[in-house]
């Protein structure tokens, strides 16, 4: 199956999103996107967190 050949996710992986601040912005805190994946955002109106609960796929 494929959660046979899918390497593990380390909590690590997705620190930005276990972020208390950032908590209410996730659909599920079982689905996390990993922080090497997050989009980079700029605030316009000087928010300060720039995070969303996405991914970049390549």
């Amino acid at each position: 199956t494929l959660n046979i050949v899918t390497p593990r996710v380390r909590p690590e992986d997705c620190s930005i999103g276990l972020l208390p601040r950032n908590h209410d912005k996730n659909r599920s805190m079982d689905v996390l996107p990993l922080d090497r994946c997050l989009p980079f955002l700029i605030s316009v109106d000087g928010e300060s967190s720039n995070y969303i609960s996405a991914a970049l796929m390549d």
